[in-house]
Parts: C-alpha cells; sequence; structure tokens
C-alpha cells in the first residue's frame, strides 16, 4: 500500500529526512540530508517500506528504509501492509 500518513516536519532529525537529491542512483542508498527541514507536514516513512524518488525514474533512485523518517514530496513510499497481532 502506498505511505500517506503526515508528520509535521519538526518531528524528525534532518538525517531522517529523504529527498530526490539524497538518494543515490541505481539503488545504492541515501546520503544525509543537510540543508533546513521544511516548515511544512511530510510524509513519514518506517523502516522497511520502499521508497523511490518519481523524478527520472532512469537513474534508479530506490531505497528500502533502515529507520523511520520522513519523505519530500516528490518521493514516493510503499509499505508492506502492517498486521496487528489479534
Amino acid at each position: 500500500e502506498w505511505v500517506t500518513d503526515k508528520i509535521p516536519a519538526s518531528s524528525i532529525k534532518s538525517e531522517e529526512y529523504v529527498t530526490t537529491d539524497t538518494m543515490l542512483q541505481k539503488c545504492e542508498g541515501i546520503k544525509k540530508y543537510t540543508s533546513e527541514l521544511p516548515d511544512s507536514n511530510i510524509t513519514a516513512f518506517k523502516t522497511d517500506d520502499i521508497l523511490l524518488s518519481n523524478i527520472r525514474p532512469y537513474l534508479q533512485k530506490l531505497w528500502i528504509a533502515t529507520f523511520d523518517g520522513g519523505l519530500f514530496k516528490r518521493c514516493v513510499g510503499l509499505a508492506f501492509k502492517r498486521y496487528k497481532n489479534a
């Protein structure tokens, strides 16, 4: 399912923010975000979510999250359906 939950950007650290610029080409991972966070809500992602850059898909910017964080609006996230134990 698509990741759609929103959180305030102020609720995460800058190194937990993923953008099209921080995602490396050819699925090589991410680099740290070093600028100021936006003053708005951002999309939340969780560990193991699949994050994709939707700009220039031929660059193959894809990363499987190793931590919880926030996502730039030009990126999309896919989450495996999470089931709660009954």
